[in-house]
């Protein structure tokens, strides 16, 4: 098998299209929600500190909760890294694909590590377990899980304040607001989550009542 290729700080520079160093108090912000570089490798952003006033105690756990390391004291991804590393943590991430693709707007790899990175990719593919039947919000890895706990949260607080009127689109709205509080965005597009992709891909049956507001029948 081939060994795994070691990735430096320089490599992620150049190929985040990145114009200066991080110093050791000036990470550096990467195409990533909720990651920034450091000298030592990638690292989960800690919220500011207004953000961080509207989060709760749980909300605030929940940005750590899937580090990859299962300790946030630690970086997502230390630096230097292999290739095999760097493969896991973009799955990880979440958009290993795309990243990796020819439609990403990153700089282009050198031929060396985009050929490791492909390669440990394919080989993470055949070690992969079958295909996840689970829904979006049920994958701790997803953003919609993270929407989906917040939802079910807002959704309990507001019951237990006696109110019977609550529904999916008030609770996406709330969503949306935290989210963008905790600067998630799109993978893709960089744009903040709206509460209509919010309310239809991680809020389906939050509230336990069909779509006309009636309770499913059994």
């Amino acid at each position: 098998m081939t060994r795994p290729l070691e990735i430096t700080l320089d490599n992620l520079i150049e190929w985040f299209g990145i114009e200066r160093y991080p110093g050791p108090s000036t990470p550096v912000e990467l195409p990533f929600p909720n990651l920034e570089l450091r000298t030592d490798g990638i690292w989960i952003q800690a919220p500011d500190d207004q953000a961080a006033e509207n989060l709760t105690r749980s909300e605030f756990h929940a940005l750590y909760r899937d580090h990859p390391t299962e300790d946030p004291t630690k970086a997502a991804l230390q630096l230097p890294c292999t290739s095999r590393d760097l493969v896991e943590f973009l799955e990880w991430q979440g958009d290993a694909e795309f990243y990796l693709s020819e439609d990403s707007d990153l700089s282009p790899l050198p031929p060396d590590i985009k050929k490791a990175l492909d390669t440990e990719r394919a080989a993470s593919k055949l070690d992969s377990p079958p295909k996840d039947s689970r829904q979006k919000w049920e994958i701790p890895e997803r953003w919609e899980y993270k929407a989906r706990r917040i939802g079910s949260q807002y959704l309990e607080d507001e019951r237990d304040k006696g109110r019977t009127d609550i529904g999916v689109a008030e609770i996406a709205k709330h969503v949306a607001e935290k989210l963008r509080l905790q600067g998630h965005r799109s993978n893709k597009t960089m744009a903040f989550l709206d509460w209509e992709t919010i309310k239809s891909e991680a809020l389906t049956g939050i509230t336990g009542r069909a779509a006309n507001g009636k309770s499913p029948k059994k």
